[in-house]
């Protein structure tokens, strides 16, 4: 039998009958729940900063505070001397003194000149003078022996001469202290504490004097105000009320005694208020009138 021709419907036909039956769409995943946002984490407040810690104010120099108007205290007449050497230049050298005896009237004077030889001595090595140094430990040998206190000092003025020598100006400063501290020892000794408060008024009047006498000619309120020391104003206040109503009675002591409290009158005044230029002259030229009597008085 002859096979049957197909025809071109036929084919058409028979490939759409054998079409295969559509696949069934998968089911839609359902979609994950939205994961919930984590809650923000709160921000740290902000730590404080720390105050700022004020800077220390640079240490003032003891002899220049304009704003402050404090005075530099010191302890010693040496240490006066130094602290005007610290905030000016001046010629040291033109304040040495004249010669003075080294055998005066009275075991008062003495005492006096000795507290100005001292003071002479701090003006030398603040010059750097050695032969002016030498000069004033030969003053100071020769009126301690006039008070019978030589024999105590003839070691440590050897020290001075050595140190004058060898312009070793620190040491120098130093055997000075130490020589007034001995002198002093021995007098209280010879129970001559009397003496020992009039060297060391004698001493503190010269270096305020040489300050002054400075000051006079280049003034200036921060150095000026070197002349408010609460020491000397003590020493000044109490005057000659310590000695021993003899030594009190010495001519020479009451003679200077009206202008001395005149002196501490002028320098009596609030430790910031600044003496004034014309005040500086009247304490100079009223130092000067009182060391020019204890120099030359005859009693």
């Amino acid at each position: 039998m002859k096979p049957r021709t197909l025809t071109r419907l036929s084919v058409l036909c028979l490939a759409l009958n054998c079409q295969a039956a559509p696949v069934p769409q998968a089911a839609p995943v359902p979609q994950a729940a939205p994961v919930p946002q984590a809650a923000p984490v709160p921000q740290a407040a902000p730590v404080p900063q720390a105050a700022s810690v004020p800077q220390a104010a640079p240490s003032p120099d003891p002899t220049e505070n304009k704003r402050a108007k404090t005075p530099a205290t010191v302890r010693t007449p040496e240490e006066l001397i130094i602290a005007l050497g610290r905030c000016a230049k001046p010629d040291w050298a033109s304040k040495y003194r004249s010669p003075i005896p080294t055998s005066p009237n009275s075991r008062a004077q003495t005492a006096l000149l000795i507290g100005n030889t001292f003071a002479e001595g701090y003006l030398a090595a603040q010059a750097e003078d050695a032969q002016y140094c030498k000069n004033v430990v030969k003053d100071l040998l020769a009126m301690a022996k006039t008070l019978g206190v030589q024999t105590e000092l003839l070691d440590r003025n050897r020290s001075l001469a050595e140190s004058a020598q060898k312009k070793d100006w620190p040491l120098l400063r130093r055997e000075l202290e130490a020589t007034e501290s001995d002198l002093a020892a021995a007098l209280r000794q010879h129970e001559d504490a009397g003496l020992v408060h009039l060297i060391t008024l004698g001493a503190w009047m010269r270096s305020t004097e040489i300050i002054a006498s400075i000051l006079k000619e280049t003034y200036s309120e921060n150095a000026a105000l070197l002349l408010r020391q609460p020491v000397l104003n003590q020493l000044l206040k109490t005057g000659f009320e310590p000695l021993t109503d003899k030594l009190r009675s010495d001519p020479l002591l009451t003679h200077i005694q009206p202008t001395l409290t005149a002196v501490a009158q002028l320098l009596a005044g609030p430790a910031d208020n600044t003496l004034s230029l014309e005040e500086v002259n009247t304490l100079a030229n009223t130092l000067a009138s009182i060391l020019h009597d204890i120099t030359s008085r005859q009693n």
